[in-house]
């Protein structure tokens, strides 16, 4: 593959591949009202030579959570986002059981032996595309077990 090419502070600039070879190497356009990346592609959800925008945030918000009691799911906030990172705490690692965190639906579960749900070991992330921070629920196989929550709306 090609170098980058750089800017005037010889900071290497963004280049993507030809569809054509994977090999060419091609400048992405961006809108110089918003600095936005252009993107014109069928594959990216628009008809054949339409231009779609890369989504972005206008809002940006952290929370903190943690779950009380063991075995006891934690329904997060009504936040409406367009998505979330959760991290299960460093802290977590000196709890009895390790510290994991599960995260799924109403229906999630902590436990190791009934565990449901995306389980997170101390500083683990997960990224979450809901509309809603209340979607999701957090159990955890210690009581005491925290998360940091990082959303975008």
């Amino acid at each position: 593959m090609a170098q980058a090419k750089r800017d005037q502070n010889s900071v290497p600039v963004i280049l993507g591949l030809s569809n054509a070879d994977g090999l060419t190497p091609l400048s992405p356009y961006v809108d110089s009202a918003t600095n936005r990346l252009l993107v014109s592609d069928a594959n990216a959800g628009g008809a054949a030579g339409t231009t779609v925008v890369i989504e972005s945030f206008s809002t940006v918000g952290t929370k903190t959570g943690s779950v009380t009691v063991a075995g006891t799911r934690v329904q997060l906030a009504t936040q409406a986002i367009k998505r979330t990172i959760i991290t299960c705490n460093e802290g977590n690692g000196t709890l009895a059981n390790g510290g994991a965190i599960t995260i799924g639906d109403s229906a999630v579960v902590g436990t190791t032996a009934l565990r449901r749900g995306l389980t997170l070991f101390p500083t683990q992330s997960a990224e979450f595309k809901v509309n809603n921070l209340n979607l999701l629920y957090v159990d955890a196989v210690d009581s005491t077990a925290q998360f940091e929550i990082y959303w975008e709306a």
